[in-house]
């Protein structure tokens, strides 16, 4: 027997194999870029009102009422006799 000969020239390719089973899962890749910041999002809704508060303290007079606290009226004021009676619990200086 003699020494094989030249290689001949390839052949045309063969029909598509069937489809292999699935491969492992690779490892994660590394995490890209961060991205660029978005516009601001709309304003959400009110919250509940809260609890009420505790009552405050008692407050001072006010200015005008600082000098003297004014008098009684009186029920049986005599308005309009001559300027003689009771004027609603002041009196008329004469």
């Amino acid at each position: 027997m003699g020494l094989p000969g030249l290689k001949g020239e390839q052949g045309p390719h063969g029909p598509v194999g069937d489809i292999g089973a699935p491969g492992e899962e690779g490892p994660l890749g590394q995490p890209g870029p961060e991205g660029e910041r978005g516009p601001p999002g709309k304003n959400g809704d009110n919250g509940d009102n809260g609890d009420a508060g505790e009552g405050g303290e008692s407050g001072e007079p006010g200015v005008d009422a600082e000098y003297c606290p004014c008098p009684a009226r009186s029920s049986d004021s005599q308005v309009g006799s001559g300027g003689q009676g009771n004027q609603g619990g002041y009196h008329r200086r004469v």
